[in-house]
């Protein structure tokens, strides 16, 4: 199949992969973080982000530093094709709430 045929949609990729990302936020945002830790209490770290399709992807909800660690470790897990088209929408998410700061 032609990686370029179909459009990729987060939600269609959320519902075949799943990933625990252990990361420190350096900034809380107790009302957009709370929800994902609650989830999250049986495991030693508390502030572990859980991605699934009920996860919302908006730029707002992670430091930008967040995004950086979750890009590492999505192209150390899963398919690079994959993870390529999930690299420029999470990127697109990144530069339009800060720009290229960091």
């Amino acid at each position: 199949m032609d990686e370029t045929s179909t459009p990729f949609r987060p939600s269609h990729f959320w519902q075949k992969h799943s990933l625990l990302l252990s990361y420190y936020f350096t900034k809380k945002r107790l009302s957009k973080i709370f929800k994902i830790e609650k989830i999250n209490r049986q495991t030693r770290c508390k502030n572990a982000l859980i991605l699934t399709k009920q996860t919302s992807l908006e730029a707002e909800t992670l430091t930008l530093r967040a995004w950086k660690h979750t890009l590492k470790v999505l192209f150390a897990c899963i398919n690079r094709i994959k993870a390529c088209k999930l690299l420029a929408y999470l990127n697109g998410l990144v530069e339009e709430k800060w720009g290229e700061r960091e």
